[in-house]
């Protein structure tokens, strides 16, 4: 007899897959960027929201090349607004990741680039708004170099600002040699990771010797999970950790103020050449398990009880091999992630060659993988679903930039030596084009936690169907996913409940909320909104929205820094007056000035029309860091920084 029971999933598998599709939309969406460096580390991009519009944005960075800001314009398309941000205009680092996080609960979201030069510190942006970010790296305490390759963010002493943790990677190279002077190990002197704690007022303090976190390994990702109670435990993920230093799992006693490692108890430990970490429940039984990015078998870690235990290969993840099946693939970027909406996590692994020793014998043709999740196990669908890009590969970040419930892709490649950049070889953005499954969406708002609700667990309930997402940055190489966490509905025309498990212990549950809705719930209220356009002329209007977000724009503002005026001032630092020195050259009156202090808050705005401003009152600011940001009669602004002296 026929089960019948076998029949509906065999079904059900059939309707996912072949209406998988994603298309290519980079050409479409005026997205023209690429990483182009002479390391083979970079790029990263991600996924956020820079202005609050309730559409995701890209951010790309760009190695020696200006990073690249692209601001969504709720049609399809993209506009460039890279000189908004200050570090691009004259920037003499090497960028290599990207990371996203509201860092002084203002409710813009900031911005932090790792920088690959020895001897330069990182980069961090302040979000004033009108997407617009200024360099407050030094007067905020990110002044420490070394070779970074991303960042995570946490809140370790649970104060409710959110902390970042800086992965650094090599500082000498060392290898071992056979007799015939052959590289057969490696012994690399790593630089030591750092951990910024956030002081408030965009302040921070380098403190990772005093917690114990100074280890030696080369760390290429880093991620945090929940363990026994807290929400941040850290999972560091280092390369040539055979040789080097292993896995870490870090958590965080409070008594002693300082981190243990307990990777080994929990079968974490692994000496692997760690590129990525991904986080998800693949099996829905409300654990979080691990995959693995590394030169040849990668590592898909599930969960059991305390232990992990490696079960890739058992599932047909361990992508260990290129196409041809003769050499070893090298992933970067994974995450886990409900593509088609069927309830169920697949999984995306991010290939890419790198110049390695030889006895590594990796490919050079190293298309990347999707993996779609079934009952059985996982298949192989990186061809049919259009993912399987193949060139130099790095990071990668999922999100849903046309807010149409289907999460799409962004990829980043990046072109090593210097050489000519190929149209081909640009950041890659792939649409999800499938329209089968419902959904739910969720944004978090933290109130005693983190602003982003970093750290948080989420747990999604319909009839018999329970799922698990946790709130986290980082793990994907040098980049960062979006934070709306996504859940698949299949099928489904209702949730039961929806409940969030706060960092600060604080348990709010919302029920009965609407499906294919995107909701933010707040910490501590117990309830939900549904964001969504309010405007019944707009064509994205949603008749139940109850937070007025996300309409469609109809004009794409293109206002941006202008790189073309030559302005300065002189003094800096400056006392009590301070001199605009404008280029003859230079035929637009300055109409405005807006001064902001490194907390992004306006602090004076000095307006003159028709008269040309030339002198600046500061001597009612306080001592330190300021920008001025200055607006032309042609309608285009510049950025200067100054500072304040008594």
């Amino acid at each position: 007899m026929i089960n019948r029971n076998y029949i509906i999933v065999i079904l059900t598998l059939f309707v996912y897959t072949v209406q998988a599709q994603f298309v290519n939309r980079t050409i479409d969406a005026d997205l023209d960027h690429s990483h182009h460096s002479t390391n083979t580390l970079g790029g990263g991009v991600l996924f956020f929201d820079a202005n609050n519009d309730g559409w995701e944005d890209i951010l790309m960075t760009g190695g020696n090349e200006d990073d690249a800001l692209y601001i969504n314009n709720t049609d399809g398309t993209f506009s460039d607004y890279s000189n908004n941000m200050a570090h691009n205009r004259g920037k003499n680092v090497q960028t290599s990741s990207c990371a996203a996080a509201d860092l002084n609960r203002d409710g813009l979201t900031d911005l932090f680039f790792g920088t690959l030069n020895a001897d330069e510190p990182n980069i961090l942006l302040l979000n004033i708004g009108d997407n617009t970010f200024l360099n407050v790296s030094i007067p905020a305490g990110i002044s420490h170099p070394a070779q970074t390759m991303g960042a995570t963010f946490l809140d370790y002493n649970h104060d409710g600002w959110l902390d970042i943790y800086v992965m650094n990677y090599v500082r000498e190279d060392r290898y071992e040699r056979d007799g015939n002077n052959d590289i057969i190990g490696y012994n690399h002197d790593c630089f030591k990771n750092f951990l910024y704690r956030n002081d408030g007022n965009m302040e921070f303090t380098e403190v990772s010797e005093q917690l114990g976190l100074n280890g030696d390994g080369c760390t290429l990702a880093a991620t945090t999970l929940p363990h026994k109670g807290d929400p941040f435990a850290l999972y560091v993920v280092h390369d040539f950790g055979e040789w080097v230093k292993p896995n870490e799992f870090l958590i965080y006693d409070q008594d002693s103020n300082r981190f243990k490692d307990i990777a080994q108890e929990l079968g974490l430990d692994i000496g692997l050449y760690g590129m990525g970490v991904g986080v998800g429940d693949i099996d829905n039984d409300l654990d979080l398990d691990l995959y693995l990015s590394n030169i040849g078998h990668n590592y898909l870690m599930e969960k059991g009880g305390v232990v992990y235990k490696d079960i890739s290969t058992e599932l047909g993840v361990d992508n260990t091999f290129d196409i041809d099946n003769d050499l070893f693939s090298t992933s970067w970027s994974n995450f886990f992630w409900d593509f088609n909406n069927d309830e169920l996590l697949d999984l995306y692994v991010v290939n890419g060659h790198i110049p390695v020793a030889s006895f590594l014998e990796n490919s050079r043709r190293d298309n990347n993988k999707l993996y779609q999740r079934t009952h059985q196990g996982f298949l192989d669908k990186s061809e049919s679903s259009g993912l399987d890009y193949d060139y130099v590969n790095r990071g990668a970040s999922v999100g849903d930039f046309n807010n149409d419930g289907f999460q799409d892709v962004v990829i980043a490649t990046t072109r090593p030596g210097g050489a000519a950049i190929l149209p081909e070889l640009n950041y890659q953005l792939y649409k999800n084009d499938l329209r089968s499954g419902h959904f739910s969406q969720i944004k978090l708002q933290g109130s005693e936690s983190n602003i982003e609700g970093y750290g948080s667990s989420i747990y999604l309930f319909s009839g018999s169907s329970k799922q698990l997402r946790y709130v986290y940055s980082g793990g994907v190489h040098a980049s960062q996913n979006s934070t709306i966490t996504h859940f698949g509905l299949s099928n489904r025309q209702f949730i039961d409940s929806i409940e969030v498990r706060w960092p600060s212990g604080t348990i709010d549950i919302v029920r009965n909320p609407p499906i294919d809705q995107r909701l933010l719930i707040v910490e501590g209220q117990n309830s939900y909104q549904v964001l969504g356009c309010q405007d019944p002329e707009n064509r994205t209007y949603n008749s139940l929205a109850t937070i007025n977000t996300g309409c469609a724009t109809t004009t794409v503002n293109t206002s941006d820094v202008t790189d073309e005026i030559d302005i300065s001032v002189f003094p800096n630092p400056a006392k009590d007056y301070l001199n605009l020195n404008r280029s003859s050259q230079i035929s637009e009156e300055v109409i405005r000035l807006e001064i902001y202090n490194v907390l992004g808050q306006m602090v004076t705005e000095i307006k003159s029309d028709p008269n040309k401003i030339s002198t600046v009152d500061i001597s009612q600011l306080s001592t330190g860091q300021y920008w001025i940001k200055g607006f032309l009669s042609s309608g285009k602004f510049f950025q200067i920084s100054f500072s304040k002296n008594h």
